[in-house]
């Protein structure tokens, strides 16, 4: 009995350790298929320096942690959100998920809209003027949200998208329609409903949040170098063609952008990446 038992542990751990080594394969290949934007021919990539730094806090009244994961704006009445994982540091075991509203400027915290303790994992958001809810991504699957309770309004699944990690999201600026931005390969198109309207092959390094202006034109981020300047927005159109490459200076550990008419904000997690700034903040930037 005793063999078996040992028997049985032994296989499991086996097991376990196959799959954890067939994870880490396939993010290695992920990685290896991804795009450095500075290997781009015939594509210019601007410096861009942040004309103010504005500092958000660490910790919630509550003592849950800011971590930042997105940032919408409310166009009717002037107010930024940003999406909260709630988790300190990588190693924490629980997490505390909310979406913060806060003033133009970023002088105060208006409101906390708190998730149960450790439900959901808040990626990308996406404020929806048309019924007052938000719009965020879980890593596979899409959901709308109250805004003012959190009570879930609609939700659909990436079906076999899932797998490449959805992280950002925004919504159209002409037709209403969400655009979500997977973290290894894909950018997707869908309509609210759920139905894919178009796929495009999108594989940059660091790639993870999204948003579009005013004029129709998708922004993307991208770089993981949390202790150097090679950290990008990439401006595209609808069909995925670059327009203009951004390298954002000072945003160390891109978690969020936002395009107001010539203004680029940037949301910057440099305490949970340990980044070269480590504090949770935003950058501000002219885009010329």
């Amino acid at each position: 009995m005793r063999k078996r038992v040992i028997a049985i542990i032994v296989c499991a751990c086996i097991f376990v350790l196959v799959i954890v080594l067939m994870v880490i394969l396939y993010n290695r290949n992920q990685m290896k298929n991804k795009i450095d934007v500075t290997s781009l021919k015939g594509v210019t990539i601007i410096d861009l320096e942040p004309i103010e730094y504005v500092e958000l806090p660490s910790v919630l009244d509550n003592g849950a942690a800011l971590t930042a994961t997105g940032i919408s704006y409310n166009t009717n009445e002037d107010v930024f959100f940003i999406g909260n994982y709630g988790k300190a540091t990588i190693d924490d075991s629980q997490f505390y998920p909310s979406i913060i509203s806060m003033t133009q400027g970023f002088s105060c915290i208006n409101n906390v809209l708190h998730f149960d303790v450790g439900s959901i994992d808040v990626q990308g958001i996406a404020y929806d003027e048309t019924n007052d809810s938000f719009w965020y991504t879980n890593g596979d699957s899409v959901i709308n949200c109250s805004a003012s309770n959190t009570r879930e309004l609609s939700r659909f699944s990436l079906g076999k998208y899932s797998r490449y990690k959805a992280n950002g999201i925004c919504i159209d600026t002409n037709d209403g329609s969400l655009w979500i931005l997977c973290m290894y390969k894909y950018l997707l198109h869908y309509d609210k409903e759920g139905i894919l309207k178009s796929v495009f092959d999108c594989g940059y390094i660091g790639q993870d949040h999204i948003c579009m202006d005013s004029e129709g034109l998708l922004y993307i981020s991208s770089g993981v170098d949390y202790h150097g300047d090679n950290n990008y927005v990439i401006c595209i159109d609808k069909e995925a063609n670059i327009k203009t490459i951004y390298r954002v200076k000072g945003s160390y550990a891109i978690e969020g952008i936002l395009v107001l008419q010539n203004s680029l904000y940037v949301v910057n997690d440099g305490l949970y990446h340990e980044a070269e700034i480590r504090n949770n903040y935003i950058q501000i930037y002219n885009i010329p």
